[in-house]
């Protein structure tokens, strides 16, 4: 739509967003009709037409705070993206000590993890390593250190209800 906008006038953008809406609606009309639902079909035209006019772009946005601030990478975006898998985890580890099963526990854990370790699955742009004008070993060790701090700092709630809990099963 914004390509159509930029290289049409605004009366022949129009008229272009006006064909695709009727052609896209055409088949459901046509079975309305088929089924003597005219007014129905009336009312889905008169629609499509005015949604033309209405413009559907909105401005929100959420941002997920993170407590990564500092090193603003990897952890970062992979955080933000896997918020909701984080809770899960830590749901799980809570129903492990209710219902007193230290595997559901390990198996959160393991979870943890893996949602981590899939942050770093795809390499960085090389701009980015650019950015930090630092030799590659270096480069790489400073992220091997982040990424520990970061989920170990994570997964601290869930090793002291492990711990706390089954006591007897982590000593």
């Amino acid at each position: 739509m914004i390509f159509l906008k930029l290289v049409f006038p605004k009366k022949a953008y129009r008229r272009i967003r006006i064909f695709e809406n009727l052609a896209i609606i055409f088949p459901f009309i046509a079975f309305l009709i088929f089924k003597l639902l005219l007014i129905a079909s009336l009312v889905t035209v008169v629609l499509a037409i005015l949604l033309v006019f209405i413009n559907l772009k909105s401005n929100f946005s959420v941002t997920v705070p993170t407590p990564f601030y500092k090193k603003p990478f990897k952890f970062v975006v992979g955080f933000r993206n896997a918020f909701f898998l984080f809770g899960s985890a830590y749901y799980l580890s809570a129903m492990a000590v209710v219902h007193d099963n230290f595997n559901l526990g390990i198996f959160s854990l393991l979870l943890f993890f893996f949602i981590c370790c899939s942050f770093y699955s795809k390499p960085e742009e090389e701009y980015f390593v650019w950015c930090y004008n630092i030799k590659p070993k270096t480069f790489l060790l400073e992220k091997i250190k982040t990424a520990f701090l970061f989920v170990t700092a994570l997964s601290v709630p869930i090793l002291l209800i492990m711990s706390i809990y089954f006591f007897d099963k982590t000593g």
